[in-house]
């Protein structure tokens, strides 16, 4: 995933680490709480730390120590998860939307959880006015991960607008980017804390050498150079260990206050490409892109694909890795091995069906016409 970082941005990084935010911090708050329509707004160094700090208000507030997870997801819910020391119960996606089967949902939530996660995957909304009204019956509160719906909107709003908490993040691959660090906003009726957030001890120097990396190997032409090294894991998910959550850095804060207001020009580019792609795929049969629901309008952060059933290690989809084309989550959240001992139903067909078989195509600003047509005829090639 992609997020773009302008060479304007690189300069404010440098004289964060250098000097500090210079109130920077203070108005990205401002511009967080005013775009997503929140009065309290958190900043941590990553956006698992912030939900680890959502899920620990939710628990401060509710009658369980047990968060409902979706069960396929990125592994960081796990992490933020055991940052809390909290329990699970997990229900099914559906992989034809990627949003939640509402079955298996309402079991989960008949556990009376502190709260459910829901999360847009790939920039594809959920129906969020469902999910809340079944989690009202129930008394459970609803978290909202919008780490990766930059530019998603739904019935009107922006995406990260409806939960009782909402957790961003503004990692490498997120749409706006600080390169590290997240944020907890708080719906203005709730009443819980989100604790205290320590300062992260630093301005950030490593980030501003991550973000000129980023700024010059994200170019498709370039990019075949740190696909090919395996040590970098480009594409790959892996578990990461919980630490305790810290405050956004200095550097952070600047560059996500910098790239913010570009997001609709970056996402304009985005849903043009993701609709070419879908064109490419019609008539295919091989790779299905998943169908967002009504009111839905995706930010395509990247483009979702179900893909026939094939080894992951199949010449014919690993051959797309080199143009951006990438596996989902491997695994189920249910199968790894750091998640605790679930409550309830392990029965997740959804979930182990999308690890098997979703893909993603990229769709940022910095694919061209030639890279789309290379997409094309790679999609040709595994059509037949």
């Amino acid at each position: 995933m992609y997020s773009p970082v302008p060479a304007s941005a690189l300069v404010r990084a440098v004289g964060a680490a250098l000097l500090g935010d210079r109130g920077a911090g203070a108005r990205l708050e401002r511009e967080l709480a005013r775009y997503y329509g929140v009065t309290r707004v958190v900043r941590a160094d990553s956006g698992t730390s912030a939900l680890a700090l959502a899920m620990q208000s939710a628990a401060a507030a509710g009658r369980r120590r047990i968060i409902a997870l979706p069960a396929f997801c990125c592994y960081d819910l796990v992490t933020a998860l055991n940052a809390a020391g909290l329990g699970v119960v997990l229900y099914d996606i559906e992989p034809l939307t990627l949003g939640p089967d509402l079955a298996s949902l309402d079991g989960a939530l008949a556990v009376e959880p502190a709260a459910v996660v829901v999360a847009h995957l790939y920039g594809v909304p959920v129906d969020m006015p469902t999910v809340l009204t079944m989690a009202e019956k129930h008394g459970v509160a609803v978290i909202e991960d919008a780490a990766q719906s930059v530019g998603a909107m739904l019935h009107g709003r922006p995406a990260g607008s409806f939960g009782h908490l909402r957790v961003l993040s503004f990692g490498r691959g997120k749409g706006v980017t600080g390169g590290r660090g997240g944020a907890l906003l708080m719906d203005p009726a709730w009443r819980g804390s989100a604790g205290e957030v320590p300062a992260s001890g630093g301005r950030g120097l490593l980030e501003v050498a991550a973000l000129a990396a980023q700024w010059l190997l994200t170019r498709p032409s370039l990019y075949r150079i740190p696909a090919s090294i395996p040590a970098l894991e480009l594409g790959d998910t892996i578990y990461r260990q919980p630490h305790a959550p810290a405050r956004q850095s200095a550097v952070s804060a600047c560059v996500v206050g910098a790239t913010w207001r570009r997001q609709q020009e970056e996402t304009e580019r985005r849903l043009r490409n993701a609709e070419w792609l879908v064109r490419a795929l019609q008539g295919t049969g091989a790779l299905v892109p998943v169908r967002p629901g009504p009111g839905a309008q995706p930010g395509w952060l990247r483009l979702p694909v179900l893909a026939r059933a094939l080894d992951r290690a199949d010449p014919r989809l690993t051959s797309g890795r080199v143009l951006g084309v990438m596996p989902a989550y491997p695994r189920s959240l249910a199968d790894l091995e750091a998640l605790p001992r679930p409550v309830g139903d392990r029965a997740l067909p959804g979930a182990r069906e999308l690890a098997e078989r979703l893909w993603t195509l990229p769709t940022h600003s910095r694919l061209s016409e030639a890279d789309l047509e290379r997409l094309a005829r790679w999609i040709q090639r595994f059509s037949r």
